[in-house]
């Protein structure tokens, strides 16, 4: 069975000493010691036990293994950080809110909100974000560039702020404070 442990003394005045699992273990250069690198104080090795617990042999671990196994710990950590976030604020705001929002952005994008008949390009369909755009832009020939669409500015922002409503109460703490921002206009 092969542990992770570190060097607590090394062997130039006897045997050296290991930590493995809050144990310590004594070991030799021959025959145990299977690195290039001598053994140093706070060095990490991989420790190869027998059944009977006995040292049997001694890697040197390289940085790059250690950084990666830290690194990949870390993103796991943060991973798990993530995914207990995004299940409570799921819970707090609740599946049918969140799902009625998306349903609702995805009409505003993809559904059919004013169709315009027109004699020679025919029959132009615009969605709710669309509109913004037009009404945002002000003019109809860039309305009818079909190639672009022109920029929502702050009818997509009071758009987006709107959808956002519902939900703004679960990230602010001060509910007044929404209130108090407007008395000012």
């Amino acid at each position: 069975m092969t542990k992770r442990g570190r060097v607590l003394r090394d062997t130039t005045s006897g045997q050296g000493l290991l930590m493995m699992e809050g144990l310590q273990y004594r070991f030799s250069l021959e025959g145990v010691w299977k690195s290039e690198t001598p053994p140093k104080p706070g060095l990490v090795v991989d420790v190869e036990l027998d059944q009977r617990g006995k040292v049997q042999r001694i890697t040197v671990v390289s940085e790059s293994q250690l950084a990666s196994e830290q690194a990949e710990a870390a993103v796991g950590l943060a991973r798990q950080k993530g995914e207990n976030l995004a299940s409570s604020r799921l819970a707090t705001i609740g599946m049918p809110s969140l799902a009625a929002a998306g349903l609702l952005a995805a009409a505003w994008f993809f559904l059919t909100a004013a169709s315009i008949q027109f004699p020679f390009p025919g029959r132009l369909d615009f969605t709710f974000w669309q509109i913004l755009g037009f009404l945002n832009a002000g003019n109809v020939p860039e309305l009818l560039d079909r190639s672009s669409g022109p920029s929502t500015g702050l009818y997509g922002l009071a758009a987006a702020l709107a959808l956002a409503g519902p939900f703004i109460h679960h990230f602010w703490k001060d509910k007044r404070a929404l209130l108090e921002y407007l008395k000012q206009f």
